[in-house]
């Protein structure tokens, strides 16, 4: 029980980060979990790795910066993407 609880403390960082620089290492670090029983813990719970629980967050993120007409590249490094070109096929691939 006590995992479940570090893993909630996780994804409230996660949520609050976004736009920062993530590794699986520091977010098991984080919840005080090996990497590798961090990562399946994370799968378990949420349906998907940790690095793609992430994208998809900025990408959803980003979508509603886009309804307000800003210009992509912006968006893009605002919401932690490296690129518009690696937003854009994130974008898509959602």
């Amino acid at each position: 029980m006590y995992e479940y609880k570090e893993m909630k403390g996780v994804i409230d960082y996660i949520e609050v980060h976004l736009d920062e620089d993530m590794c699986v290492d520091m977010l098991a670090e984080m919840g005080m979990l090996s990497k590798f029983y961090f990562q399946r813990l994370f799968y378990k719970l949420v349906g998907v790795t940790v690095m793609e629980y992430v994208r998809l967050r900025r990408v959803a993120r980003a979508s509603e910066d886009i309804k307000d007409g800003r210009k992509i590249t912006d968006i893009a490094f605002e919401n932690g993407f490296n690129s518009s070109e690696t937003f854009t096929r994130a974008f898509k691939s959602v």
